[in-house]
């Protein structure tokens, strides 16, 4: 899987894409701007996504029209994410695919080392820092650690 975490102001993530044990890239963008896409009165902006590539670009078509469930079963186990909006924060739940929504200020972090990063924020380090911590401990986290700010 990989790291996704967000601080309140800060969604990062790490760059390593894994197949079984072997690492396939450590270079991979999991933050994607999203644009224009309503969710029931909020603005969604930014999406971090963990777990099976192949499976993004399904996701990222379905918010684009405004559908949050995929019926690809292996979706449903492969996946999972932070959005950002500007009113929420949302986790895309791994299971069902649907969000829940948070106060924008909320920390939250998902993934193999989303444990990790959530108590390295918990500890006051910023995303980038959780994210970094959780590469000390997840062996599927790694790489080059992207962000987007979003105030």
């Amino acid at each position: 899987m990989t790291t996704v975490a967000w601080d309140g102001e800060i969604l990062a993530a790490d760059g390593r894409i894994t197949c079984g044990t072997v690492i396939e890239c450590d270079n991979y963008n999991k933050i994607f701007k999203l644009h224009d896409i309503s969710y029931y009165g909020d603005t969604l902006k930014y999406l971090g996504i963990a777990g099976s590539v192949n499976h993004v670009q399904a996701i990222l078509h379905n918010l684009h029209i405004e559908c949050f469930v995929d019926n690809d079963d292996e979706a449903r186990h492969a996946i999972c994410g932070i959005i950002v909006g500007t009113k929420s924060v949302y986790i895309l739940e791994e299971e069902t695919l649907y969000l829940s929504q948070f106060d924008r200020k909320t920390k939250l972090a998902v993934g193999s080392g989303g444990e990790c990063a959530k108590s390295a924020m918990a500890l006051g380090l910023d995303a980038k820092q959780a994210v970094k911590h959780a590469m000390k401990f997840d062996v599927c986290t790694g790489g080059r650690i992207r962000s987007a700010r979003s105030k």
